[in-house]
């Protein structure tokens, strides 16, 4: 069974573009239910905070989703930490955004799962670092959010 880590965009672009309230996507939110239930679809506790700071329907949905949210654990706390000091620029900062990031990525290490995130890779190796590009800096698997449409099992 593949883990499915799950970044803060995902969410708001899923909740967006698949309204839980729509009956037309009854099917999609069953698989993630089941997902859920099963441990292959999760997120780290940080997403949650992120999600706090959107203003999107998204929020409070993975807050009810019991067994999403893993919590923080030291392994998963180190890490991350070691993710920054390989990645120092995957988080700014200056910046309210992205802190989940290692948090998502040391997750799918430690899971032997998958990165699930819209993020693009860095254009120029000068330029921020991005989920995509810290998860191939760690040999975890990233998916944007089409990928992952293709190959999560709907069913």
């Amino acid at each position: 069974m593949t883990t499915y880590v799950i970044d803060t965009n995902i969410f708001i672009r899923l909740y967006s573009w698949n309204p839980r309230e729509i009956k037309l996507y009854d099917h999609i939110w069953s698989a993630i239910d089941g997902a859920i239930k099963s441990g292959s679809m999760i997120t780290d506790s940080t997403v949650q905070m992120e999600l706090d700071k959107h203003n999107s329907p998204a929020k409070e949905w993975v807050k009810t989703q019991m067994g999403l949210v893993i919590p923080m654990s030291n392994e998963i706390f180190v890490c991350a930490q070691e993710i920054m000091a390989r990645c120092p620029s995957l988080v700014d900062p200056e910046s309210e955004r992205n802190h989940a990031d290692p948090f998502i990525i040391a997750a799918a290490l430690i899971k032997d799962g998958v990165a699930v995130s819209d993020e693009k890779p860095r254009k120029q190796q000068s330029d921020r670092c991005k989920v995509p590009d810290a998860c191939d800096e760690f040999g975890v698997k990233c998916l944007n959010f089409t990928a992952f449409a293709n190959e999560f099992p709907w069913h």
